[in-house]
């Protein structure tokens, strides 16, 4: 699996600022809502992974300052039994403690296993006490080294999933991730595209398709 967590905090985030809107309407039968938040964060002392040695193994590594600024977007929706919700996160990053040299200045590198761009959605149809749920998540702009030069490929993967209510009190799942079974991705190499496991790092891939089973208890519901 990829690495569960992209980035620490060493000392503190020095800075940190935000500013959302919400909002919900009713137009006929559909029942909408909208959230738009924006935020930024200066970091004095930030430790992520960066892919060492051979193999690219990912170590957690103390690279100074850095900035982060972006915007998350949700929106959901409901039109009777049907339901749907999608979520977008914009993520712009610079590494302040690396410099990429370029014509009249420094161009700072964005920070690696943070993508740009992160999108998420669902749609789900409600039938008496079943929910069926098919959904996509797609990930784009992202690099796993400290100077930026190696991309992560962009990938998109569907999942689905069905939701039973048996009784007030139990509940029973199944969902399916990774529907398609994606493994692989184009790598730019020093000798041509290559073909590698998908990830946000080398060495650490996302699992292939996988299915989850569960059932909850829930007393006096």
């Amino acid at each position: 699996m990829a690495t569960q967590a992209a980035w620490m905090s060493l000392t503190a985030f020095r800075r940190h600022s935000s500013r959302g809107a919400r909002t919900s309407k009713q137009v006929g039968v559909a029942r909408m809502a909208f959230e738009v938040v924006g935020f930024g964060t200066w970091a004095q002392d930030l430790i992520t992974f960066v892919p060492t040695g051979a193999f690219g193994r990912a170590k957690a590594t103390n690279i100074g300052r850095a900035r982060m600024a972006g915007v998350e977007v949700d929106a959901r929706a409901s039109v009777g039994p049907l339901e749907a919700r999608a979520s977008y996160t914009g993520l712009a990053t610079e590494n302040d403690a690396e410099c990429t040299a370029v014509t009249g200045g420094c161009a700072r590198p964005q920070l690696p296993g943070r993508p740009a761009n992160d999108f998420v959605g669902d749609a789900m149809l409600h039938v008496g006490p079943a929910v069926v749920r098919v959904g996509v998540d797609a990930v784009s702009g992202m690099v796993a080294d400290l100077a930026g030069s190696i991309g992560v490929p962009p990938r998109v993967l569907a999942s689905t999933g069905l939701r039973v209510d048996v009784t007030r009190e139990v509940r029973l799942a199944l969902d399916v991730r990774n529907v398609f079974d994606v493994r692989t991705g184009t790598y730019a190499g020093a000798l041509g595209p290559v073909r590698e496991p998908i990830g946000d790092y080398y060495e650490y891939p996302l699992p292939g398709r996988s299915f989850l089973v569960s059932a909850r208890f829930t007393e006096g519901r």
